[in-house]
């Protein structure tokens, strides 16, 4: 008779389950000033909304919130330039975009990573 390895035979649990993860394109330049629209996400825009509070302050809203947002990356396509996630909620997630010298920067474009979860039982 083989015995197995004591961790072979345990559960597997994770903090993330049920993770789903968008990809947005951001145009800042076709991004309408303070007002909600889909027209600035090339991609995307079929599970959220933006609206620009100001010059390089973006808010995106999720069209069908998780349970919490586990994470947000982003990647600034405009040159010189960097990205800030600055608040995050249940389903909405606030990004500043600065160029190098630290000055909102309008009508950037950035790529941005959010990932939700779905499971109600963070365990």
């Amino acid at each position: 008779m083989t015995s197995q390895h004591p961790m072979l035979t345990r559960e597997i649990r994770t903090t993330e389950r049920g993770v789903r993860c968008y990809f947005l394109d951001v145009d800042g330049s076709v991004v309408a000033g303070g007002t909600a629209t889909t027209n600035g996400l090339l991609n995307g825009a079929q599970h959220f909304t933006v609206t620009e509070n100001g010059d390089g302050d973006y808010t995106f809203t999720i069209n069908t919130p998780g349970h919490r947002v586990v994470g947000v990356s982003g990647i600034p396509k405009t040159a010189n330039s960097a990205l800030t996630v600055a608040t995050v909620t249940l389903s909405t997630v606030q990004v500043l975009q600065t160029d190098l010298a630290a000055a909102a920067l309008a009508d950037g474009d950035f790529y941005l990573q959010v990932w939700v979860s779905t499971a109600g039982d963070q365990t």
